[in-house]
């Protein structure tokens, strides 16, 4: 069977999907053909449905497979009716995060064969592909839904993939990894396990976790090995095989894990092999839950570069009482004085519009990422995912408006119903997160940094629109290279396509910063 796979990954940053990836070696091992199309502006695919179903039609494939998350799901849907009536006999298969959420909104899609909910791969995707190709829908395997005479019915989830019974192996020649490093700058993204323990009311994990519990009747969440890591060797070997295709390429090794230290061991294991095999410095995630002196030392001998923590809000009732996110700040604060006082950099993620944020929040977002003194701080837009508790918070408070359901992404615009002064607020900051940061930054800046902003908010609408808006951001860039010349301490924006990234210029760092 001819199997093309399209990974909806426009309008946001670049990537490539470890997952499919590891469909695409299960299924050309089991002698099936894969193809893949990557829909992104800088892979040469912009969203185009026209050109997107011609690039199909000219790979002839007997199924195309679709991985999308919540946020191109509508591309996905018109996408769908579009590769149907232009090959009304090839069958179509939906899967990622999405369709594992909502498998019942994304079956009844016209166009589509077949929804998957939960993870495909151990040989799940190559049942069905070997099933369609028999020319039979596999309506009662697990995790399948599909639309019928009777409307759309579907089957409980499969069990979470025990990642380390077996290799895990990846196709590594499936995406143009050549390009997508060029385009990220040598940082080179992997992955060591799946699924998370924490409870964050904004994010699909705990939503995943309940509905494995419900589909497979486990009592307790921790029958459910939810929570998974691949051995040691099998990370390492897939690192190699990068390492042998791309060489000096890779700058960074990049694990994007939701939890890279889940128990000490391992991470301690996998530190050693990771030394002794590789001379690229390596970047992951973590919560500050997780870091303490010693885990901060063996990382920097390890050669770890950065840690990335997730931080939210520099207020601890938005973190507690909205986000499910409880610590106070010195927690916080210990974290990443333990990091630095070792040698490792720190990234902190950061978020903006979350519901129940008071402006007095959102200062203090900006006031405690700067008094982190954090290397790098990414901001991103709260956006409300199916299901999750906290979209359920917003539908119930009438906050959600129809921007939810259509295009957006988590670096652009709130979806949320906002007063009209705050929505404006919203929008006009993202041009000025570095300002907003290197306010509260010590130094002789503040108050030209402070007089930035306050003519950002003060500026009338029609002054904006006609072009005060691009002359408001000059001069604050201009304002950043003054003071940057003298040598100080400050945030910038180096990347034009990712302003949602601030890196610290900082004199005082111990391990300078990759790609500045």
């Amino acid at each position: 069977m001819r199997v093309l796979f399209v990974w909806f990954n426009f309008d946001c940053p670049i990537g490539f999907s470890h997952g499919l990836a590891v469909l695409s070696h299960e299924l050309k091992a089991a002698g099936h053909s894969v193809g893949l199309l990557h829909i992104n502006e800088a892979m040469g695919m912009p969203w185009n449905p026209s050109s997107i179903v011609r690039a199909i039609l000219r790979e002839h494939p007997d199924i195309v497979g679709f991985s999308f998350g919540t946020n191109h799901a509508w591309a996905a849907r018109e996408l769908a009716a579009a590769v149907k009536r232009a090959l009304p006999g090839t069958a179509l298969v939906c899967g990622g995060i999405h369709a594992t959420i909502v498998p019942e909104e994304v079956a009844a899609w016209e166009g589509v064969d077949l929804a998957f909910a939960g993870e495909a791969d151990d040989h799940r995707l190559c049942a069905i592909v070997e099933r369609l190709g028999k020319g039979s829908v596999p309506v009662a395997s697990p995790g399948v839904w599909t639309r019928g005479p009777r409307g759309v019915r579907g089957n409980p989830m499969p069990p979470p993939v025990d990642l380390a019974a077996a290799p895990r192996p990846a196709d590594l020649d499936l995406f143009d990894h050549r390009r997508i490093l060029e385009l990220k700058r040598g940082y080179a993204d992997a992955i060591s396990g799946r699924g998370c323990a924490y409870r964050c009311t904004y994010c699909h994990n705990q939503l995943l976790r309940s509905r494995y519990l419900r589909d497979l009747g486990c009592p307790r969440a921790g029958d459910l090995g939810y929570v998974r890591k691949r051995s040691v060797d099998d990370v390492i070997g897939e690192l190699a095989g990068m390492q042998q295709r791309h060489g000096k390429r890779i700058k960074v090794f990049s694990f994007t894990d939701d939890m890279f230290i889940t128990e000490k061991k391992w991470f301690n294991d996998f530190l050693e092999a990771y030394r002794a095999a590789f001379a690229q410095p390596l970047v992951f995630c973590s919560t500050v839950h997780q870091i303490d002196d010693e885990v901060a030392r063996r990382a920097a001998e390890a050669g770890v570069y950065m840690v990335r923590l997730g931080v939210e809000s520099g207020s601890p009732r938005i973190r507690r009482e909205v986000l499910g996110r409880p610590g106070s700040n010195d927690t916080i604060r210990r974290a990443v004085g333990a990091l630095k006082a070792a040698g490792v950099n720190v990234l902190t993620f950061n978020m903006l519009a979350i519901p129940g944020e008071r402006m007095s929040d959102v200062w203090a977002t900006f006031r405690f990422a700067a008094e982190l003194r954090a290397d790098a701080v990414q901001i991103s837009v709260f956006w409300p995912y199916p299901h999750t508790a906290l979209y359920e918070l917003c539908r119930t408070r009438g906050l959600l408006t129809e921007r939810v359901a259509v295009r957006g992404n988590y670096l652009s615009v709130s979806p949320l119903r906002w007063p009209a002064a705050r929505e404006r607020f919203y929008d006009r900051i993202r041009a000025f997160y570095a300002a907003a940061l290197n306010r509260f930054l010590r130094g002789p800046g503040r108050t030209r940094f402070g007089a930035v902003l306050r003519d950002m908010a003060a500026m009338p609408d029609e002054e904006w629109a006609a072009g005060g808006a691009r002359a408001l951001v000059a001069h604050a860039r201009r304002l950043e290279k003054d003071l940057g010349r003298r040598g100080g301490a400050l945030y910038t924006t180096p990347f034009p396509e990712r302003p949602d990234i601030l890196l610290l210029r900082d004199p005082d760092r111990r391990r300078p910063l990759i790609n500045v």
